[in-house]
């Protein structure tokens, strides 16, 4: 059995974009799948957009990694994405089938959208007997696998927008963007590899040769999403008062307290409920969602 994992984390650095604690999330995720959970620091590939020295985030390298993530996968093997950066969300067109309503999308680097469709695609390829474990600690992030059964969640209802507040302990900033800032940052940064347009069609369709709109929709595939927040909710990039240091994603810091504070195994759905509590006791308002199968709810986080 292989455990393997596509940790990918954007702050977005140089504009008006940027964010602080998504890379410190992607380095503690790191050391806690190694640590906690066995990972071989060989199986786990590092995507972040601060230092030269690894593969940049952007749009294509983001596929291109989880492609070689889920082609690897075997029965019995866990794979594992964590994305702490920008989410936002679009509008489906008329004739669409999305249970959320809109397509909820990380925002890469270079601001190239890889929406709810094509996670959906990556789960529907996983092998029998394979997990693919998921978690995105950005805004609009509920849904963030189309069309899976919403375990714990709000999602799939018309909710107002809950932006998170700051709290006394931390300094906040939302890790949403809307789409016309995103297209903002496209046109300052034109002659970069930037554009939808420039993207194969392989990346278009997740590698494996089929179009997103038509992607089956009743079955949940073999994958689990733990979100940082509701569809219509914001989540936060927060640090301590006092210090330019220390800054976390909400959910990628709740993750990280209540596995220092547990021993033995969590299950998805108990882990979820753990970080809404701590999160709502911290002062945040954003509520994290889990989106499996019915036989994936209750099995142990990386099991």
């Amino acid at each position: 059995m292989a455990k393997k994992a596509v940790l990918i984390g954007c702050n977005y650095p140089g504009t008006k974009a940027e964010l602080h604690g998504c890379i410190n999330d992607v380095h503690r995720m790191r050391s806690l799948l190694i640590d906690r959970f066995g990972f071989a620091a060989s199986d786990i590939t590092v995507l972040i957009d601060t230092d030269e020295s690894y593969v940049r985030p952007t749009g294509a390298n983001i596929r291109r990694s989880i492609n070689s993530l889920v082609r690897s996968g075997r029965a019995g093997d866990h794979l594992f994405i964590h994305f702490s950066g920008h989410g936002t969300r679009l509008p489906i067109q008329s004739g669409e089938r999305d249970n959320t309503g809109y397509h909820e999308c990380i925002v890469p680097c270079d601001m190239n959208l890889i929406p709810d469709k094509e996670f959906r695609l990556y789960a529907d390829k996983v092998p029998a007997g394979c997990r693919l474990t998921v978690i995105a600690d950005c805004c609009n992030s509920g849904g963030l696998i189309e069309n899976v059964k919403e375990q714990i969640g709000e999602s799939s209802i018309d909710h107002e927008q809950n932006h998170t507040t700051e709290t006394e302990q931390a300094e906040v900033t939302i890790r949403g963007l809307h789409h016309s800032t995103v297209i903002e940052i496209l046109k300052q940064r034109t002659g970069e590899e930037l554009h939808h347009q420039e993207t194969s069609k392989e990346e278009e369709d997740g590698g494996f040769g089929r179009k997103g709109a038509d992607l089956p929709t009743p079955a949940a595939g073999r994958g689990i999403l733990i979100s940082g927040c509701q569809s219509d909710q914001t989540a936060a990039d927060a640090k301590p008062a006092m210090t330019s240091e220390g800054a976390f994603g909400a959910l990628s810091n709740a993750i990280q307290i209540i596995f220092s504070q547990t021993h033995g195994t969590i299950g998805n759905r108990e882990l979820v409920i753990e970080a809404r509590k701590m999160l709502a006791e911290q002062g945040f308002k954003q509520r994290p969602g889990l989106y499996c199968s019915d036989e994936y709810a209750d099995e142990p986080f990386i099991c």
